[in-house]
């Protein structure tokens, strides 16, 4: 009980209760690199500084942002093992708080644009993670730049 909830509670589940789940396990997903992501969804990416990789769907129109540019934008972002770990819709960021990936690869797309970003971890979060991202983790972001103000 003083695992579950408790002397608490929660809902239905009165304090002191003993809890039982069952759990199916539906896959193991094992972390890759970077170029064994690209090679297995078969991607052609640019490689821009830092070892950011970019594929772009779409460039968008011809306005770029710049450091100090508000940006807003439709994203996933996932590790490349595919699990989700953060996304959003109509998300407004100022491009020089984001991570340097972000930084490096949204300057290459206009209002409209969509890419898909691979970014090391150097570029990332680095050896700190942060959440569900673990130390050293290459991450992915599908993006679409909405709007640059």
């Amino acid at each position: 009980p003083a695992m579950a909830f408790g002397n608490v509670g929660l809902g239905n589940v009165p304090a002191n209760s003993t809890v039982v789940f069952e759990i199916e396990l539906d896959a193991i997903l094992k972390p890759r690199t970077i170029d064994e992501y690209i090679a297995d969804n078969n991607l052609d990416t640019e490689v821009l500084e830092a070892g950011v990789h970019i594929q772009i769907e779409d460039s968008g129109n011809e306005k770029r942002p710049m450091d100090d540019s508000w940006i807003t934008v439709n994203y996933t972002g996932k590790l490349t093992n595919e699990f989700i770990f953060d996304q959003g819709s109509n998300v407004r960021f100022r491009l020089n708080n984001l991570i340097d990936g972000w930084k490096i690869g949204l300057k290459e797309l206009g209002e409209g644009g969509k890419c898909t970003l691979i970014i090391p971890a150097e570029a990332a979060y680095g050896e700190t993670g942060s959440g569900s991202i673990p130390p050293n983790a290459p991450i992915i972001f599908d993006l679409e730049m909405i709007l640059i103000e």
